[in-house]
């Protein structure tokens, strides 16, 4: 687990400073210069393959045994939202059943149980909550000036997941 913690904390160093480096590209070198921002950067695919993996990653370790119907495969943004959306109700709720019937007579035990499904809860509900925004956004905006507008939840997402696997 250690491991897996110290290549999470990397990956999302190395997708923070893709963000800082096209954060700049935008803000600093096409300052004022609106047809700048209808390109996407090199460091902005870069950033989207690293949020996509630390995802997958987080996705992957919350549960092994929930995760054999996954199938590799390049998706189009809004395919891996709703994905993501489904991913994260559905561990959420098998954590939920798998937790609650582990529940035993002993105080101590089943207040554990009870806090570890309470977090399973909350991860799961924020973790939707932000893919399924993000994706509102996303295919709502698509087109114009407020294309990039889902990028205001996209980059908190990725974040949070990296932040559940720290806090177990």
């Amino acid at each position: 687990m250690s491991l897996q913690v110290a290549f999470l904390w990397l990956l999302d160093t190395a997708r923070t400073f893709c963000n800082l480096q096209f954060i700049w590209f935008y803000l600093v070198d096409n300052h004022a210069n609106l047809d700048g921002l209808a390109e996407f950067t090199g460091s902005f695919v870069a950033e989207a393959f690293l949020a996509t993996l630390i995802i997958l990653i987080v996705q992957l370790s919350v549960d092994k045994n929930i995760t054999s119907g996954l199938v590799r495969a390049e998706v189009p943004a809004s395919v891996q939202t709703v994905t993501s959306f489904a991913a994260d109700v559905f561990i959420a709720v098998a954590l939920s059943v798998v937790l609650h019937d582990k529940r035993t007579a002993f105080a101590g035990t089943s207040s554990l149980i009870t806090k570890l499904v309470m977090y399973v809860l909350n991860r799961g509900i924020l973790t939707a909550l932000i893919q399924l925004v993000e994706f509102t956004t996303y295919i709502s905006l698509k087109s114009g000036p407020n294309k990039l507008v889902f990028i205001v939840f996209y980059f908190p997402g990725t974040k949070i997941y990296t932040n559940s696997v720290l806090a177990m």
